[in-house]
C-alpha cells in the first residue's frame, strides 16, 4: 500500500469501520453554516425563517489563498485536480499555463476544473493571480479493495417476480409505465449481456438495452462485468427476465426488473475486484452527466473522501443542476452510528437502506445524519438475498446489501419519470419520499420509510400539476436515537430536510402541546433541497410527562405533510461532555466518528432516557461550566498542555473522567507509520493518562481479537460479570496508590505463556472519578445492538468459535448503566433505600422507604414533609406518587402494590444547591408469585404431563388385555 491517503469503493460490503480521512486545517463549527438562523418572533408573534438552498449554500464560497494552494500541490504527489469557480477562469488558467512544465491530464466537461502532472520546480510558474479556485485535490491516491456483497446466511430469497407484486410495482406496469422512454447511467463494475440475457435487450420492444458503453478501467479489462456487481444490479433494476439454464438454454420468465424497458449508460468504474479509484469515479460521473441520462444510479460507496475539496460532491451538485436525480446505496456497516458512506451522504443523492424483506431491518444496513445533521438515510428498499442476473452462467443469482437496494429506488424512478415525463426531478424525489412507508424504525436508518412505488405513481397521477414537496424526518419518538429529546432543561435543535418543487411559500401551524415547539410560522423555501431548523424545548422543572404534538406544513396549492412529535420527558440527572476534539475526522464527524452522533449514537440515547443532558465540545479550549462527566473516545490528536492542564482540574475539582480506547488504533506508531488513515493514537492515549497515574499497555500480539473481560470479584461498581473486550490492555504506572482499582482483566496467551492484562482500570482523584476502558467497544453501536458479527463473526475475520464471546453484548447495556452511576455519584446526594422487601410480588402490598443524605451527613427534609416522585411502568406509562415524611424512621416512605410484571423505575427527582440535579432514578423488579419455586413447578408439571401421556398409551393396552382375558 502507498504512504498516501486512500479511499474505499465499496461495492455493498463494508467489513470494519474505519475513521474518515480529512483535512486537519480545514474549521470545525459545531452547528453548520448551510443552515440559516430563523428569523424570531416579533411584537406580533408572526415569524418567518427563509430556508437554506443546498446548491446555493454549497461549501466553495471562498475562494483558496495562493499561499494554500500552493502548500497543497507541494504536499501532492505530483498529480492534482483544480477546480474554479468559473469556466472561463479555468481556461485563463489553462492558456496561461501553456509554457509551464506541466501536462494536462482531463479538462473536465461538466464542472470548470482540470487535472495535470507537474514536477514541484514548475509550481513557481503556475500563475493562480485574479483566478478563485474551489480547492486542490489529490487525484488518484485514493484507493484500496474491498470484497463486494454481504456473505451471510439468510433464509430465504426473493425472487424479482415476488418483489415487484410485494412492492406492487406490476400494477404500475399494467397502467403501462414500464419504464420505456427512460435513460439510466449505472456506476458500477460494467455489464454482462453477452453471457446475461438479461440484459440484451427490452422486454416489451425489439431495441438493445445498454446504449453507451464507457470504460474507465484501464486497458486490462474492457467494458465487461468481471467482477459480477454490475449485471446483478443492472438485472435487478431493468432486467428483461430472460435467464440460462443449466444447459444454456435462453428462457424468458417473469422475474424481470422493475423497469424492464429503460435503457443503459454503462459507465464502468470498478474493477474485476470490485475495487475503484477515485479518479474512475470522478470521470464517471463527470461522463454520465455530459450523456444528458434521466437519473443516475450507484449502488457503490466509500468511506473517505476530503473535507474541503471532493469533486464527488461538486459533480453531485452539478447533476441537480441539470435536473438529474442521483440514487445511491448507503453502505453495509450497521449498526454503527455515522457509517453512510459518499455518495450518500450528500445532500441531493438519494441514500437507500436495505430492510430484510418488506417488514424488518437489514441488519447489516448503514445508519446516520447526513454531514449537514439532517436525514442521512432518505428510505428503504428490500436488500437481502434478492435475485439477479449472473454474470459468469448468464442464471440467476441472489445477492445481499444495499447495492440491491438502490436499484429498486432507481426502477421506480424509472417508471414515474417514464409515466410522467418534464415534470421535474424534484417532484420525483419529493414523492417517492413523500409515501413512503413509516416502519416505525429509528429514523436514522430508515429515512420517511419503505419505498411505496404505487402509492407515488397515484399521488404524481392526480397531483403531478401543483407544486409539491416533502420534508425528513416525518417523526421525533422514543424509538429514535438522534431525533428525540426528552431531559428537562434542554433545548434541542432539529435539521430538516425539505425537498421543493418550487420557489414559494410553505406555511406551518402546531396542533398539540405547542408551546415546547419553535418553529417560525412561514417558511421561505427553494425549487430543490432545502434545510431549515425548529427547536423542542422542555422547561427545567418539568414533571414527567407526555409530550404529543404535530407540525403540519402547507403551501400554496393546498398540499400538506406533517411531523408528528411524541416525547416522554425525563428528569434532569446531569450533563455529559463528549470531546471530539480530538479526532482524525472531527470537522464532519464521520466515517464512524467516536462522537456523540457517531459510534456513540445509541450510547447517547441510553443516556437521554437517563436524564442526562449530551454536550459535545469540537474545537477550542475547554468550557467545563456545569459539566458532570467528560467522555474522551479515541483521541488521535495529541493533547495541548494546556487541554491537560484543563482536563486534569475539571477531575481535580470533582468531575469524572471516562476513557475509552479504540484498540485498532491503540498500537505502537511504528507498526502504523504508512498507513495514514489509522494513525496511532498511542501517544495521545499515553500522555493524558499518564496525568492520573495510569499508563498504556505493553504491545503485545493480541492481532485484533476479542476477549472476555472478566470482572473482579471485590468490584462493588460492576454487578455484570463479564463483558466482551476487544482491545488492548492499561495499566496504572509504578506508583499507585490505595484510590487505584483494576475493574476487569482478560487473559492472553503468547508463546505458550498465559498473562493477565488489566481491562478496565478506576480511580479516585482527589474530589473527581477516572474509568479507563482499554476497548471503547461496549460502549459502541456495535457493542450495544444486534449486529451481523455475532450472528456470522467472519464479517470481523474472525471464525464461529467467537459466536459465544460476541453474545456477551447482550451485557453492554447493564455494564454503561452501571460505569455512568459511578462515574456520576460523587455529584448528587445519596438517596437511601431501606425497607423494600427483597422479592416483591405481583398485587402484595409493600412499604419502602427513601432517606437523601448529603455528603456531610445531615438528612434532608423538605418543607412540607413530602417528596414527590414518579413510578415508570414497565409498559412505559407513569404515575405521579407523594412519599410522606416519618419521623421516626427519618425516611419517606409509601405504601404500594404493583399491579405489573418487571422493572419498574420510580423517580424521585431533586436538585440542590451545589450538587448536580438528580433524577433520583430506583430500580424495582417485580416478580409473580411462586417465582423462587418455578423449578419445582416445572417438575411437577413435566411429571403430570409424563403421567398423561403414559395413561394415554397404557390405557388401550390395558383394554386390549382386559378384553382378551375376559374373552
Amino acid at each position: 500500500m502507498r504512504n498516501k491517503p486512500f479511499i474505499f469503493f465499496l461495492v455493498s460490503l463494508l467489513i470494519l469501520p474505519l475513521p474518515m480521512l480529512i483535512q486537519a486545517n480545514s474549521s470545525h463549527i459545531n452547528n453548520p453554516t448551510l443552515f440559516n438562523s430563523n428569523i424570531g418572533s416579533n411584537e406580533t408573534s408572526f415569524s418567518i425563517a427563509e430556508a437554506s438552498n443546498v446548491l446555493e449554500a454549497q461549501r466553495w464560497k471562498v475562494p483558496m489563498s495562493k499561499n494554500q494552494i500552493y502548500r497543497d500541490l507541494l504536499a501532492f504527489n505530483g498529480r492534482v485536480m483544480v477546480s474554479f469557480f468559473s469556466f472561463e477562469e479555468r481556461e485563463k488558467f489553462i492558456e496561461s499555463s501553456i509554457d509551464c512544465d506541466i501536462t494536462i491530464e482531463r479538462i473536465f466537461k461538466s464542472i470548470p476544473a482540470v487535472s495535470f502532472f507537474y514536477e514541484v520546480v514548475a509550481l513557481q510558474q503556475l500563475k493562480f493571480d485574479d483566478l478563485r479556485v474551489k480547492y486542490a485535490y489529490p487525484i488518484g491516491t485514493y484507493d484500496f479493495y474491498i470484497p463486494q456483497n454481504v456473505d451471510m446466511d439468510f433464509s430465504g430469497s426473493v425472487d424479482l417476480s415476488v418483489l415487484r407484486q410485494a412492492l406492487e410495482v406490476d400494477t404500475i406496469h399494467d397502467a403501462g409505465a414500464t419504464g420505456y422512454g427512460v435513460n439510466i447511467a449505472i456506476l458500477d463494475s460494467g455489464l454482462n449481456a453477452s453471457v446475461a440475457p438479461a440484459l440484451d435487450g427490452l422486454r416489451n420492444y425489439d431495441e438493445p438495452k445498454i446504449t453507451i458503453d464507457v470504460n474507465l478501467i484501464p486497458a486490462v479489462e474492457d467494458s465487461d462485468d468481471l467482477s459480477g456487481h454490475g449485471t446483478h444490479i443492472a438485472s435487478i433494476l431493468a432486467g428483461n427476465g430472460k435467464y440460462r439454464d443449466a444447459d444454456g438454454i435462453v428462457e424468458i420468465t417473469d422475474n424481470y426488473g422493475i423497469a424492464p424497458d429503460a435503457k443503459i449508460f454503462n459507465i464502468k468504474v470498478l474493477d474485476r475486484t470490485g475495487y475503484g479509484k477515485d479518479e474512475w469515479l470522478i470521470i464517471g460521473f463527470d461522463e454520465a452527466i455530459q450523456y444528458n441520462p434521466h437519473l443516475i444510479s450507484a449502488s457503490l460507496t466509500s468511506v473517505t473522501f476530503a473535507e474541503m475539496g471532493d469533486p464527488i460532491e461538486e459533480l453531485i451538485y452539478e447533476a441537480a443542476r441539470q435536473d438529474i436525480p442521483v440514487i445511491a446505496s448507503a453502505g453495509n456497516y450497521g449498526p454503527s452510528g455515522s457509517s453512510i458512506g459518499a455518495p450518500a451522504i450528500w445532500d441531493h443523492v438519494i441514500s437507500v437502506g436495505a430492510s430484510e424483506y418488506m417488514n424488518d431491518l437489514a441488519i447489516f444496513t448503514s445508519k446516520g445524519l447526513n454531514r449537514n445533521f439532517s436525514v442521512g438515510i432518505d428510505l428503504l428498499a428490500p436488500g437481502v438475498a434478492i435475485q439477479g442476473s449472473d454474470a459468469t452462467t448468464g442464471g440467476s443469482k441472489w445477492v445481499s446489501g444495499t447495492s440491491v437496494s438502490a436499484p429498486i429506488v432507481s426502477g421506480v424512478f424509472a417508471l414515474l419519470i417514464g409515466a410522467f415525463p418534464g415534470i421535474g426531478t424534484h417532484k420525483y424525489e419529493s414523492e417517492i419520499l413523500e409515501t413512503a412507508i413509516d416502519m416505525n424504525f429509528p429514523i436514522v436508518y430508515q429515512g420517511n420509510g419503505m419505498i411505496n412505488p404505487l402509492a407515488a405513481y397515484n399521488y404524481l397521477e392526480n397531483l403531478r400539476t401543483l407544486d409539491l414537496f416533502t420534508t425528513l424526518p416525518k417523526r421525533i419518538s422514543p424509538v429514535n436515537e438522534y431525533f428525540y429529546s426528552c431531559v428537562e432543561g434542554e433545548t434541542s435543535e432539529f435539521f430538516i430536510k425539505l425537498i421543493s418543487s418550487f420557489d414559494g411559500q410553505i406555511n406551518t401551524s402546531v396542533a398539540g402541546d405547542s408551546q415546547f415547539i419553535e418553529i417560525p410560522d412561514q417558511i421561505s423555501v427553494y425549487t430543490g433541497w432545502n434545510h431549515f431548523a425548529f427547536n423542542i424545548t422542555i422547561p427545567l422543572d418539568t414533571p414527567m410527562r407526555e409530550i404529543n404534538a404535530e407540525i403540519s406544513f402547507e403551501n400554496l396549492d393546498g398540499i400538506t405533510t406533517t411531523l408528528s412529535i411524541s416525547i416522554q420527558t425525563r428528569y434532569l440527572g446531569g450533563t455529559i461532555l463528549f470531546d471530539n476534539s480530538h479526532e482524525n475526522d472531527t470537522e464532519n464527524r464521520w466515517f464512524d466518528a467516536s462522537s456523540s452522533v457517531g459510534t456513540h449514537t445509541y450510547l447517547t440515547r441510553i443516556l437521554k432516557d437517563r436524564g442526562f443532558r449530551i454536550r459535545n465540545h469540537y474545537r477550542g479550549n475547554y468550557s467545563f461550566t456545569d459539566i458532570d462527566i467528560l467522555v474522551i473516545s479515541d483521541p488521535e490528536f495529541n493533547f495541548t498542555s494546556k487541554e491537560l492542564d484543563d482536563i486534569h482540574s475539571f477531575v481535580q475539582n470533582g468531575g469524572s473522567l471516562l476513557f475509552l480506547i479504540d484498540s485498532i488504533r491503540f498500537i505502537d506508531a511504528k507498526s502504523i507509520e504508512n498507513e495514514p488513515l489509522i494513525s496511532s493514537n498511542y501517544y495521545a492515549c499515553d500522555e493524558l493518562l499518564g496525568q492520573f497515574g495510569a499508563s498504556v499497555g505493553e504491545a503485545i500480539p493480541i492481532d485484533y481479537i476479542p476477549y472476555e473481560a472478566q470482572v473482579v470479584e471485590t468490584s462493588n461498581i460492576f454487578e455484570v460479570d463479564s463483558f466482551m473486550f476487544w482491545g488492548r490492555p492499561v495499566g496504572f504506572n509504578d506508583n499507585p496508590n490505595e484510590n487505584n482499582t483494576a475493574l476487569a482483566t482478560f487473559e492472553a496467551v503468547i508463546d505458550d505463556v498465559e498473562y493477565v492484562f488489566n481491562a478496565t482500570l478506576a480511580k479516585e482523584y482527589y474530589n473527581g472519578r477516572v474509568m479507563i476502558f482499554g476497548s471503547g467497544y461496549p460502549f459502541t453501536d456495535h457493542g450495544l445492538l444486534p449486529d451481523s458479527y455475532e450472528d456470522k463473526p467472519s464479517r470481523a475475520g474472525l471464525d464461529n468459535s467467537f459466536k459465544d464471546i460476541f453474545g456477551l453484548d447482550l451485557k453492554n447495556s447493564q455494564l454503561v448503566n452501571e460505569t455512568f452511576n459511578w462515574l456520576i455519584d460523587t455529584h448528587r446526594p445519596k438517596y437511601i433505600v431501606e425497607s423494600i422487601p427483597e422479592n416483591i410480588l405481583i398485587r402484595k402490598q409493600v412499604s419502602f422507604g427513601v432517606e437523601v443524605k448529603f455528603t456531610n451527613g445531615s438528612s434532608y427534609i423538605s418543607a412540607n414533609y413530602k417528596l414527590n416522585a414518579t413510578l415508570l411502568y414497565p409498559n412505559h406509562v407513569f404515575e405521579h406518587l407523594e412519599l410522606e415524611y416519618n419521623s421516626t424512621t427519618g425516611k419517606y416512605s409509601i405504601d404500594f402494590a404493583f399491579e405489573m410484571y418487571g422493572l419498574h423505575t420510580l423517580y424521585v427527582p431533586l436538585k440542590f444547591s451545589g450538587f448536580t440535579p438528580s433524577d433520583g432514578r430506583i430500580e424495582i423488579f417485580v416478580n409473580v408469585q411462586f417465582w423462587d419455586k418455578l423449578d419445582t413447578i416445572r417438575t411437577i408439571v413435566n411429571w403430570v404431563i409424563g403421567i398423561i401421556l403414559v395413561s394415554l398409551v397404557m390405557i388401550p393396552v390395558i383394554s386390549y388385555r382386559f378384553r382378551k382375558i375376559l374373552t
